[in-house]
């Protein structure tokens, strides 16, 4: 190997361990258990800077073999201490070929960071896409950057097909710095699942439900929807219970599916109130959601926002039990504290109904609790 195309070697790793999670129905119905599972969440990566405006970057991360491959890594304590999986995490390529004071062009190729930066109604926070993107952030002026980012990704493909589900999609936001205490982001996005006629229940984990599907489980809609965010944070000075300034953010976002007739949309709401960014520092987190049951695919959502199925789902390959994916309301609150710069405590809550509910099922909420003790080193 040729050293001298190395411009800087970065090592990075987290630890999440999951202390506490209870999966909680408020209704005595069949099948339904209080859950209580000790957890835990392994991940260690490498970033390579090389030359010529180039980079690459290897994670690892712990995960169980029927749910990893879609998103949290999440490993539950069990069966005898018996050995745990090891997957690949990231695996990608990054070239910047355009970058002045005004533009910056960044091409990125692999198992890669989301370069959409919706909340996870959109995309579980953990979903690591696989593709191509291309992001151009253009400065105009001072504090405002303007940016576009189409991409392209598969999810799946097929050896006896080629008519392989991929994923077309394009970002545009514009993110600016008002003042040394305010700042506002606007962005919005398009994207278009293609041969959904091949993603049936089988093609991929099925982890979420939700969708509108035939009886042979092939989804009946398309998805092309249309997402509108927007955010504002104000960074409020002297908070003596607070390390620095203590940023206050609102912000929401829209999505719309018009390729299904009806059930086609859901948002979401919330107030963010400080961060984790050093010692003694913490966060408040709230969202309210709402997710029509076609309002987009079942799959990329937050697989930790549940609601409970007190029937077999039709068409799903699932039966009674709580479930992520669609058609689900509810709130989400979150806290979080900094021991110090790298470890800290957070816990949220999942409590969540459907919108929907199916002939001859019952509708209790789903209390979804997790505590987490996290080490970044």
């Amino acid at each position: 190997m040729n050293y001298n195309c190395l411009t800087g070697y970065n090592h990075s790793a987290s630890v999440v361990t999951s202390v506490y999670e209870v999966d909680y129905i408020t209704v005595d119905a069949p099948n339904t258990v209080d859950r209580f599972r000790p957890r835990y969440r392994f991940r260690i990566g490498t970033s390579v800077n090389l030359l010529d405006n180039m980079s690459t970057e290897l994670r690892l991360a712990s995960g169980e073999s029927d749910r990893s491959p879609l998103a949290s890594g999440y490993t539950t304590f069990q069966d005898n201490a018996a050995k745990k999986y090891v997957w690949i995490d990231r695996a990608y390529w990054s070239w910047t070929p355009i970058k002045t004071s005004e533009l910056t062009g960044t091409l990125t190729v692999g198992k890669m960071v989301n370069p959409y930066d919706f909340t996870w109604v959109v995309f579980d926070p953990d979903y690591t896409p696989e593709g191509l993107a291309w992001t151009l952030s253009w400065r105009p002026v001072t504090n405002h950057v303007i940016s576009i980012t189409p991409g392209a990704f598969m999810i799946d493909e097929l050896p006896t097909s080629s008519h392989d589900p991929y994923m077309a999609s394009v970002q545009l936001k514009w993110a600016s710095t008002w003042s040394t205490n305010l700042i506002t982001e606007v962005k919005g996005a398009v994207f278009g699942l293609a041969n959904c006629e091949n993603l049936d229940n089988g093609a991929v984990p099925n982890v979420g439900v939700g969708n509108t599907r035939t009886a042979a489980g092939q989804l009946v809609y398309n998805f092309n929807p249309i997402v509108v965010g927007a955010g504002i944070t104000y960074l409020i000075d002297g908070i003596s219970l607070y390390p620095g300034r203590l940023p206050v953010s609102l912000s929401g976002e829209i999505i719309h599916n018009p390729a299904a007739p009806s059930n086609n949309t859901g948002w979401d709401a919330g107030i963010t109130i400080g961060t984790l960014s050093k010692k003694g520092s913490w966060a408040l987190e709230y969202r309210y959601v709402y997710v029509e049951s076609d309002a987009w695919y079942e799959e990329f959502s937050n697989d930790d926002s549940l609601a409970y199925y007190s029937i077999p789902i039709p068409s799903s390959g699932k039966g009674v039990g709580s479930y992520s994916g669609t058609n689900k309301r509810g709130h989400y609150i979150a806290a979080s504290y900094a021991f110090t710069s790298s470890l800290s405590i957070g816990t949220r809550a999942y409590i969540h109904d459907l919108i929907d509910v199916p002939t001859g099922a019952i509708n209790p909420t789903t209390y979804h609790v997790q505590v987490d003790l996290m080490v970044k080193f």
